[in-house]
């Protein structure tokens, strides 16, 4: 596997204190899932696989400090939101592919990484993007609240973690930042896409080929989507119903390893 570096993003989350009795800790990847941090589970599963030479987190520095004891990655402060804390964090890295996760999917897997990046070899693109089906999802969390999306090939939902060439960060800086504010809102995707698009996510006859044209020109990218059947990949923290559905999921995980 080629050797790639990888970016955590857990960055200060006001949602934190919605998540957990301590009023003091407002950042969800801080948050304690079964007597661990939530990034924690996030760095076990990127230091697991093969390939990935460096780990950069970027969130706040004393509580990052504590942790590099028993794992090897830079910190670095956070920005603002998840764009320019990737772009900040990929700063000196030029024509590179960067996998970039999320702090709040605990129940990532090494294997659901691996999966993924293996996918990607098949096509060149700068960016890459998890799309996880329904049937999966629901397989495995079934009391998972997911947003969904209906097209032509079947019922999606989208992971928390991409692989990017550096290259792109910067040009797709302003369009990025748009669609990232609206990824949990297909509609609002869907305006921004265009009217047609509209009519036809609505009709439920889009195609990932033509959801994969227009946000490559959108982003002036070339942009490809992965299919995947890891739920893992998207299974984020964002209600207290959901830490209850991870603590579950990593005590039967523990259970059975």
């Amino acid at each position: 596997m080629q050797k790639i570096r990888a970016v955590i993003l857990a960055g200060d989350d006001e949602r934190g204190k919605c998540l957990n009795s301590n009023s003091k800790i407002h950042n969800k990847a801080f948050i304690k899932i079964n007597d661990r941090y939530m990034v924690q589970y996030v760095l076990d599963a990127v230091c697991a696989v093969e390939g990935i030479s460096d780990i950069v987190v970027v969130g706040p520095e004393r509580p990052l400090k504590k942790l590099q004891s028993s794992y090897n990655f830079e910190i670095v402060k956070q920005q603002g939101d998840i764009v320019d804390n990737v772009i900040a964090s990929i700063n000196g890295w030029h024509g590179e592919k960067v996998l970039v996760v999320t702090s709040d999917i605990p129940m990532i897997t090494p294997q659901a990484i691996r999966d993924f990046l293996l996918k990607t070899h098949s096509d060149e693109a700068d960016i890459y993007y998890p799309i996880i089906d329904k049937e999966s999802n629901e397989k495995m969390f079934p009391n998972a609240k997911r947003t969904y999306v209906k097209i032509k090939e079947g019922t999606y939902t989208g992971g928390n973690i991409a692989l990017i060439n550096t290259e792109c960060v910067i040009k797709c800086k302003k369009m990025g930042k748009k669609l990232v504010s609206m990824r949990k809102s297909p509609l609002k995707l869907a305006r921004l896409l265009g009217f047609k698009f509209l009519i036809k996510l609505m009709a439920n006859n889009l195609t990932i080929l033509e959801l994969e044209n227009k946000l490559s020109l959108l982003l002036d990218s070339n942009v490809k989507a992965i299919q995947s059947t890891y739920p893992q990949l998207g299974t984020d923290i964002d209600k207290k119903e959901d830490v209850k559905i991870a603590e579950k999921s990593l005590t039967d995980l523990k259970i059975s390893n």
